[in-house]
């Protein structure tokens, strides 16, 4: 599956790749997908300057971290050693079934990257 396969499907108006061997960062937006705030992608993506700061946040982390403010929520997943997604959505829901979906979200960005 594709990164904007990936985004249609499960309503993630954001979807921002941090590769950790050239530190460098891809991010797709989806415009007709709109979020209730960005203040989480400007805390977390775009106030963030050094991409190295991400590996070193994530260490010793239980995966998929979850973020939110409002309905709108940030997970970072590690599908490997040199790769963190990090995927802006809205969720409407109770915590229990907040946690489940982003649960789902990791297992499903795992999938996506052994298939490359």
């Amino acid at each position: 599956m594709k990164k904007l396969e990936f985004m249609e499907y499960n309503n993630i108006a954001i979807f921002v790749e941090i590769n950790l061997l050239n530190n460098t960062m891809d991010i797709k937006v989806r415009c007709e997908e709109k979020l209730e705030s960005y203040q989480l992608f400007y805390q977390h993506i775009v106030y963030n300057k050094k991409v190295s700061d991400y590996n070193e946040y994530l260490e010793n982390q239980l995966l998929p971290e979850i973020w939110s403010q409002g309905q709108t929520r940030c997970i970072y997943c590690k599908p490997n050693d040199h790769k963190i997604i990090c995927l802006f959505y809205d969720f409407e829901g109770d915590y229990r079934k907040d946690y489940f979906y982003a649960e789902e979200l990791n297992n499903k960005i795992q999938a996506m990257y052994n298939e490359i």
